[in-house]
């Protein structure tokens, strides 16, 4: 996935200069650490080589990252056929992988996506290491995501020109850390700022309230089947959901873009009716072949193995996922049988994990990578790579994230 020659310079210097790759080692842990750049309590893994792009790599990713959001809004309002003023998708992460020069679409992250205030200081972090050169500036992610946030605001009728933000997450969750840097840098744009837990919620005359402050945007940063599990506990903030008197992003009826199954309902052709002729062919060439798990299936699951991925609907941060080309025989019948006796699983065509070398621990080595793409209000907002030794990479799971640089022409 990198550039020839770049990635392989830069670790080359690494390598021969274990000096320089000591004190870029100290540079980066300490700067982990003074930012806090987290997941959990402990600090998120780091890896020296960052994802070295080129610009017309980051155009297709662009170009193909908007086709895909304008394509999901469609679809998004047709299954939940009314009428939506505002945007559905405001905010989205595309994972993908590139397979023979194209990109193919695995996953949308519809539902709370995260990464982004990590990953603006994590870009910022790398780019003033001395021996990277060349690259092109990054917007800061957090800039493209408060404007996606305020037009969307106005868009459904909001007045204020500065509005009051609140990010709604159970308290001490993992992610904590990238809603912080998210809300410190919404403040310093003026914007007032806070982290909300949505049990704490109180609405009280048409008005949504974190203990004294008046909110005017609810950006949910909590997983829907979480919110909609302790809706009890929840109830000031379901109510003042359904008298539609406080903007939230992304809306609880996002949830359907980023179920699994609905990328095997979008390769199958449900939704050509509503798509031109360059949309669906768009999607047969962006989507991998996906099925929903059914025991007529079963057959060609099980001796397809080594070409197929399982995925439970409702999982989320890698979990349940199951690649038949790293587990045995055994293994995979286990887990084609529960896919079956369970509903709301998807088999999905296997696209071959791409592995980076990246410099770690004083020795050049390889590592399973994913890419994401950003997209903020229908933009592209930037690109996160993250890396792992599990072929299911996700920092839930101990994979680490590195910075995605797109080099400047000549």
């Amino acid at each position: 996935m990198m550039v020839l020659g770049i990635g392989e310079k830069y670790n080359n210097t690494l390598l021969k200069n274990p000096d320089l790759s000591e004190k870029t080692f100290s540079y980066i842990r300490k700067e982990y650490e003074r930012n806090k750049i987290m997941m959990g309590n402990r600090l998120l893994p780091f890896f020296l080589t960052p994802n070295f792009i080129s610009e017309s790599r980051d155009n297709l990713i662009m170009q193909s990252s908007e086709r895909m959001a304008g394509i999901l809004e469609k679809i998004g309002k047709n299954i939940l056929r009314k009428s939506h003023e505002s945007r559905l998708n405001v905010i989205n992460r595309m994972d993908f992988f590139f397979h023979e020069g194209k990109i193919k679409f695995i996953e949308f992250n519809a539902d709370s996506p995260s990464g982004a205030g990590r990953l603006d200081i994590i870009n910022k972090i790398f780019s003033e290491i001395p021996i990277i050169s060349g690259i092109k500036e990054n917007k800061e992610m957090r800039e493209s995501l408060l404007e996606a946030l305020f037009n969307s605001y106005k868009e459904w009728g909001g007045k204020k020109e500065k509005p009051t933000i609140a990010l709604i997450d159970w308290k001490g969750v993992k992610t904590i850390s990238d809603q912080k840097l998210i809300a410190q840098y919404f403040n310093g744009r003026g914007f007032r700022t806070i982290l909300a837990d949505p049990r704490e919620l109180k609405y009280k005359k048409g008005k949504m309230f974190s203990g004294e402050t008046e909110i005017d945007i609810l950006y949910k940063r909590v997983i829907i089947k979480e919110l909609l599990d302790k809706k009890e506990e929840c109830r000031d903030l379901f109510s003042a959901i359904s008298d539609n008197s406080i903007f939230i992003s992304n809306p609880l009826e996002s949830g359907i873009l980023g179920e699994k199954k609905l990328i095997s309902r979008m390769a199958s052709g449900e939704f050509d009716k509503i798509l031109t002729e360059d949309e669906k062919s768009f999607l047969r060439e962006y989507l991998p072949w996906s099925k929903e798990v059914n025991v007529n299936l079963k057959e060609k699951i099980i001796s397809e193995k080594n070409k197929l991925v399982l995925k439970p609907d409702e999982g989320y941060g890698g979990e349940g996922v199951k690649i038949g080309k790293f587990l045995s025989e055994e293994e995979w019948k286990k887990a084609v049988d529960i896919s079956i006796s369970d509903s709301g699983w998807t088999v999905q065509e296997y696209i071959d994990v791409p592995a980076i070398k990246i410099f770690d621990k004083g020795k050049i080595t390889k590592k399973f990578m994913s890419m994401s793409s950003f997209v903020f209000g229908g933009k592209y907002a930037g690109c996160m790579t993250r890396v792992s030794d599990d072929p299911v990479v996700n920092t839930s799971k101990g994979g680490g994230i590195i910075p995605t640089f797109v080099l400047k022409k000549g």
